[in-house]
């Protein structure tokens, strides 16, 4: 991965380099300037001496006086030089020991805190350069709390449809409790489940969440397997259609009590590559809305669904082998008791009677 350097940062290290080296080239003038006076001084005495035959006693007092007076200047000097170096320090440490605990807290998980910028200088870039980097951190946790936060939505969700399975028997309580968690969860526009009819030419609206289920199923909404829509092509070829955004797409069925949609995810509700079950459609009001961590948890979503239509199916078979089979035990009983061959065509006739009420009645899907 490669690493960048900001130019606030390269500026920041460039004046703080040059500081230090400006203090560093004032001191050493400084200290080199003062025995360079001292000795020039002494050479300027002797030579005047001898210019003008000054006596040894006279100069050697001069040159103690001034030698006196150089010591002094040093001690001074020092002393001064020691006190701006002491009051330089602390004008650097304290903006770095300021900016070091707001860089401490920000490292413990307050996501708040950012440097003062009081000065136009090097600390003031660095402090900028701090809160720019504290900036771009902020942004990067929030986008991953965000996807944490949703990852954990859709395993929750996904865990309660689970449960749903295992403990809803009815199969219209348990889709209705899956598209009710769709949209309260994730924050969709409408949620709905289409199941493919016996003779597999229509899908059925079955149930669904949001502002057109009632009116869809007043309407007893169908679409035939292979038509022009999402729906209709997700049931014929048993894949997954995406919509990021419906006016892209041509197969989109723009529907009048769903105005606000503008993208869509449909999923088929399937048991293998053949059999489809169904159509699982997710519309939302957001362009881009589906992720592919969404899409994945769809997918789960209609395999469960799967599992429990076809559980509910196993169900209803054994419901009615039970029946057929009592109904069975009855006419050979029936029979049984029968005294004379009247009675036994008086049976018969009734079994036969019986046998094509029921066969009506499950052709229109009624109870009798």
């Amino acid at each position: 991965m490669t690493t960048t350097t900001s130019p606030t940062s390269d500026t920041t290290q460039t004046k703080l380099k040059g500081s230090f080296t400006n203090t560093l080239v004032r001191t050493l003038l400084i200290f080199t300037f003062i025995p360079l006076v001292t000795v020039a001084s002494v050479l300027y005495f002797r030579i005047r001496a001898v210019l003008l035959e000054i006596n040894s006693t006279e100069l050697n007092a001069q040159i103690t006086s001034l030698t006196l007076f150089t010591v002094l200047v040093v001690v001074v000097t020092l002393a001064i030089l020691f006190f701006l170096l002491h009051i330089g320090a602390k004008r650097i440490s304290q903006p770095l020991q300021s900016l070091v605990n707001i860089a401490r807290k920000f490292a413990d998980g307050d996501w708040t805190q950012r440097a003062s910028v009081a000065k136009d200088d090097e600390f003031g870039d660095l402090a900028i350069s701090f809160n720019h980097m504290a900036d771009q951190l902020g942004s990067v946790y929030q986008s991953l709390e965000k996807k944490v936060d949703e990852r954990a939505r859709q395993i929750r969700t996904a865990a309660e449809v689970a449960q749903s399975v295992t403990t809803i028997p009815n199969l219209d309580e348990m889709l209705n409790k899956t598209t009710e968690l769709l949209v309260q969860e994730f924050g969709f526009y409408q949620a709905s489940v289409f199941i493919t009819d016996r003779g597999g030419k229509y899908v059925d609206y079955k149930t669904g969440f949001g502002p057109a289920t009632k009116e869809l199923i007043n309407k007893q909404y169908r679409l035939e397997v292979g038509s022009a829509s999402i729906i209709g092509w997700v049931a014929a070829k048993n894949q997954s259609r995406i919509a990021s955004n419906v006016l892209d797409d041509p197969l989109h069925l723009k529907n009048e009590l769903l105005p606000e949609t503008k993208a869509e995810a449909t999923i088929p509700i399937s048991l293998g590559n053949n059999l489809v079950l169904g159509v699982l459609d997710v519309q939302s009001t957001q362009p881009g809305e589906f992720s592919p961590d969404t899409i994945v948890m769809l997918q789960t979503l209609a395999s469960q669904i799967a599992i429990a239509i076809q559980t509910a199916g196993l169900i209803e078979a054994s419901q009615i082998n039970f029946q057929e089979v009592e109904r069975l035990y009855r006419s050979s009983r029936l029979i049984a008791e029968a005294n004379n061959e009247s009675e036994i065509l008086n049976v018969g006739g009734q079994i036969l009677r019986n046998a094509l009420i029921q066969l009506w009645c499950s052709r229109l899907s009624k109870m009798c």
